[in-house]
């Protein structure tokens, strides 16, 4: 039983030491005095993130694209920008459809959102939700709600 808990006590030390970055300082030796470095590795600050994103019609004419940090395990600096693309015809590709509106934020901190809002000017047509974020120096990543069709008053046609 001792020995369980000291494996439970040391990963979680060494879970909470990679998601703090905690400073690893050392002396360096220059001839005459110490000379203290701090190192920071910006790659363990932020272990884990889940970001998810939602579209919504509002039923008076706007269409919604909702990105929400749902989690974050460690500090980091989540950089989330959220756009609504729209098309006259269905496609598989957000690519293939016109970015209409978009917004960005350089740390959406847990449990926060951040959303942007267009006009369907009347017109019924589809309509996608699309978030790139990226944690801290990690690549760029692309979540998307499916293509889906709404109505000239933001009505979701099924």
């Amino acid at each position: 039983m001792k020995k369980k808990l000291c494996i439970i006590l040391m990963l979680t030390v060494l879970c909470v030491t990679l998601a703090c970055g905690i400073n690893t300082v050392f002396a360096e030796e220059t001839g005459e005095a110490a000379t203290l470095v701090s190192v920071t590795d910006a790659e363990t600050r932020g272990v884990y993130v889940e970001v998810s994103v939602r579209i919504k019609g509002n039923g008076n004419g706007t269409i919604t694209a909702t990105a929400r940090n749902e989690f974050t395990l460690g500090f980091t600096e989540l950089y989330v920008t959220v756009g609504l693309f729209s098309s006259d015809e269905f496609t598989m590709f957000y690519e293939d459809m016109e970015m209409v509106t978009y917004n960005f934020t350089q740390d959406l901190n847990i449990f926060k959102e951040i959303s942007t809002t267009a006009s369907t000017n009347g017109v019924a047509k589809y309509w996608r939700a699309v978030v790139m974020y990226r944690k801290d120096t990690d690549d760029w990543k692309t979540i998307s709600t499916p293509c889906m069709l709404y109505d000239g008053n933001g009505n979701l046609i099924e």
